[in-house]
């Protein structure tokens, strides 16, 4: 299992890999962002892997995993 090494992060690296498999199904940011209780933002970075850099979904988005 991987640990948050922020510890002011929001959500767990387990929860960011659900984010960019729903979004990649179309379920809209926004509506995922309020589930969450982050900004729509914080889920476009992770979607995009500039958030959550050293999580196996930012890998893998960037193809180094």
């Amino acid at each position: 299992m991987f640990v948050n090494k922020n510890g002011n992060a929001k959500l767990t690296h387990e929860q960011a890999e659900e984010i960019k498999s729903r979004v990649s199904m179309g379920e809209r940011q926004c509506d995922i962002a309020k589930e969450f209780n982050v900004f729509r933002q914080t889920i476009n970075q992770i979607v995009r892997g500039t958030g959550y850099k050293n999580s196996k979904i930012a890998m893998q988005y960037k193809g180094v995993a």
